[in-house]
């Protein structure tokens, strides 16, 4: 049986009201803020899709997703780009309020 790790290298992600903390794995990319491709048709969490990497992944507001909060987009706002643990997709997008 392998040990579990004692530390676990992680990012303090800038977020609405509270920051995120997240394994540094999670994180695949932080990029500039820019608006989706496609705009979202369906529930309001879903902003549209980006095309990343030769990729359309989807723009996600978590604020709208876990009702948080209004979305908010402050100067220093970014996108950053998620690795998914499950499901079709491999990376989805959300915007963050700065540079963890």
């Amino acid at each position: 049986m392998s040990s579990l790790p004692s530390d676990i290298s992680s990012l303090l992600i800038p977020m609405q009201g509270r920051p995120w903390l997240v394994p540094n794995i999670v994180v695949a990319e932080i990029i500039p803020l820019r608006q989706p491709d496609r705009p979202g048709h369906g529930p309001e969490w879903l902003l549209g899709w980006l095309s990343w990497r030769d990729q359309n992944i989807p723009l996600l507001s978590f604020e709208k997703l876990n009702e948080s909060g209004q979305i908010t987009i402050g100067q220093d706002a970014r996108i950053a780009v998620l690795n998914t643990v499950a499901g079709k997709s491999t990376f989805y997008a959300v915007i963050v309020q700065g540079i963890p």
